[in-house]
């Protein structure tokens, strides 16, 4: 297995590189629905032998980071204009001290979070100029669909080459349980409308 290491939290964002929508991007005030069964279930009890994880009000609005394979959405061939279907699924971004708040994290667990983004459900994120102050984790866990136009006018970073490979990585450890080198990942990084 491939040593872990996130990349350096200058090493995330970047001015925008796409015009376009694109994997990596970080979105403001995205509604994100969470379907509850009826009753509402108990507080979230931690049952011997698993791991809690955070259980997200049944409406939130807030950042969220677009997991969707840019490729898959757009237009072909490059500098054709427009997406080739509307649907976007984004994972939101919580705060750090939130998941402390709620008890999900330890000490060591948020050592290995902030050194080597180790916790299979989250992504760790470092504050985002322009965007968001604070540390942050994304819920790999529970994406949600979104039209892209909800997310017009509502992006505020776009992630570099290496975030996105990391983002990569932790999406195939959510899928299926695997650690993957991130440098193996070959993310499109191109303007896709502006070759």
């Amino acid at each position: 297995m491939p040593k872990r290491k996130r990349p350096d939290d200058d090493l995330y964002y970047m001015d925008y590189r796409t015009e376009h929508m694109a994997q990596g991007d970080i979105f403001e005030d995205i509604p994100f629905l969470m379907a509850l069964p009826e009753p509402p279930p108990a507080d979230n009890p931690v049952v011997p032998g698993t791991r809690p994880i955070l259980q997200t009000p049944f409406f939130m609005h807030g950042f969220g980071v677009l997991i969707s394979h840019t490729s898959g959405f757009m237009v072909q061939p490059d500098g054709t204009r427009g997406y080739a279907y509307p649907q976007r699924s984004l994972a939101p971004l919580v705060p750090l001290a939130m998941l402390d708040e709620k008890g999900l994290l330890t000490d060591d667990l948020a050592r290995l979070l902030r050194k080597e983004d180790k916790l299979l459900h989250y992504m760790y994120f470092p504050p985002c100029p322009g965007a968001f102050d604070e540390e942050m984790v994304a819920l790999l866990f529970r994406p949600a669909l979104v039209h892209s136009e909800i997310l017009e006018g509502r992006r505020r970073s776009q992630m570099t080459e290496g975030g996105v490979q990391q983002l990569q990585a932790k999406l195939v450890e959510v899928a299926t349980g695997r650690w993957l080198d991130p440098a193996q990942f070959e993310p499109a990084m191109a303007d896709h409308w502006n070759p």
